[in-house]
């Protein structure tokens, strides 16, 4: 963990490699809270101090088959995640329950994210962009183009971003 000035405030051990870290909503104000996907599997919610780095409980999320590759929040709370064992699941993280596993790809997903309009989208080394409803999670779209895509984002004029291991970058309306 590193301050606004990069300096290093302490560490965390886990027992595996650790593949995304992201910021989650807190039940607590004075404690931050943090997701991290492994490679054991585990997600971990860990609480920690705001005013100095100090993890004072670590909770697991487990469901995943495989390494968890990525992770984003969406508006509402819930986690997303997706894995080395090719599904996405949604997760409650204050019951810390799956509430959803969505099985469409079919090889591992590498990025994760939720756009502003509320859909949201998922890039796999399956070659494929998928588009998700919010609601109900339904595959709106799917999007190809690329060899393996690596990353997917959200441009400030609501296009989509994808970078793949092709050296292409490609903008989606």
């Amino acid at each position: 963990i590193w301050s606004s000035e990069f300096k290093k405030l302490g560490k965390i051990e886990f027992a595996k490699e650790a593949f995304c870290v992201i910021e989650i909503k807190s039940d607590d104000p004075s404690r931050k809270r943090i997701a991290v996907g492994l490679g054991d599997y585990f997600i971990w919610l860990c609480y920690v101090n705001n005013k100095y780095f100090d993890v004072v409980q670590k909770d697991p999320l487990t469901g995943h088959k495989g390494s968890v590759r990525t992770l984003a929040t969406m508006e509402d709370g819930r986690l997303l995640s997706g894995s080395n064992d090719n599904t996405i699941k949604v997760w409650d993280v204050m019951s810390k329950l799956c509430l959803l596993t969505l099985e469409e790809h079919y090889l591992y997903l590498n990025s994760i994210t939720q756009l502003r309009d509320g859909r949201v989208v998922s890039a796999s080394f399956d070659d494929t962009v998928k588009v998700w409803n919010k609601e109900n999670f339904k595959c709106l779209s799917t999007l190809t183009g690329h060899r393996s895509f690596n990353v997917v984002i959200e441009m400030i004029d609501g296009r989509i971003a994808t970078g793949s291991s092709d050296n292409y970058l490609s903008l989606w309306y």
